[in-house]
């Protein structure tokens, strides 16, 4: 449920007015965890959690099928008074540091974020982990590409994973961790890392920044208080 600091959520404090997403998954309390409608080729396994971010809820459904194909539904409700805009929503993952080419149907070449994406043209594109990330003069969120209708990261031998929207996510690939991305002043302080960072978004708040430093993201790009979020995706 968080993103790195972009220079202009600095500008705008958001690493302190939504502290509170910051640490609400590793926080996060499981209520219920169940294997659920076992058939003989596929089996679900549903957990409901509860966040520390007012009455915030999560559920996820994994279904995995005999083929080895799992499809994940996330359904979130970011609950309670007062409570701000979140920064982000999806799944985190680490691979293997030699699954370093990516394919991907959707929009780009260039990063592109919800209220920054008109001028990312929806194809086919490829490239590589370390291609798809941009070094800002000072470290932060990079590198996302939205409107994914599926993405393929593989090793040399094309051996990997592929994931499809159902309908749409974005995603981002790093060499390093979500977390190296605050604290580094200038890019080549950023740690070496032997390893390769997935994300899987169902939704990230726009970059703003409408006077060059710090404007808020306008509402229409916010994942708001208030609003249930459901997003599948399927792993392969």
């Amino acid at each position: 449920y968080w993103r790195a600091p972009t220079d202009n959520d600095r500008g705008n404090k958001m690493p302190d007015w939504a502290a509170v997403w910051r640490d609400a998954a590793a926080k996060r309390v499981a209520e219920r965890c169940e294997v659920s409608d076992r058939t003989e080729t596929s089996a679900a396994v549903i957990a409901e959690l509860r966040l520390p971010a007012g009455e915030s809820r999560a559920r996820y459904a994994y279904v995995v099928h005999g083929s080895g194909a799992i499809e994940i539904e996330t359904f979130f409700e970011p609950m309670g008074a007062k409570l701000p805009v979140v920064p982000r929503v999806g799944l985190l993952t680490e691979l293997a540091p030699d699954w370093t080419n990516v394919a991907w149907y959707g929009r780009g070449p260039q990063e592109c974020y919800w209220d920054r994406k008109s001028g990312a043209a929806v194809g086919l594109y490829r490239s590589t982990v370390r291609e798809l990330i941009y070094d800002y003069v000072e470290p932060q969120e990079n590198g996302h590409r939205t409107d994914v209708r599926w993405m393929e990261i593989t090793d040399t031998a094309g051996r990997g994973l592929r994931v499809t929207g159902l309908p749409l996510f974005g995603f981002n690939v790093w060499p390093y961790r979500q977390s190296d991305l605050e604290g580094p002043s200038h890019p080549w302080k950023m740690p070496r890392r032997e390893l390769v960072t997935l994300c899987l978004d169902a939704a990230q708040m726009g970059v703003g920044g409408d006077n060059s430093w710090g404007a808020r993201t306008h509402p229409d790009y916010c994942i708001q208080p208030g609003r249930p979020l459901t997003h599948r995706i399927r792993l392969e």
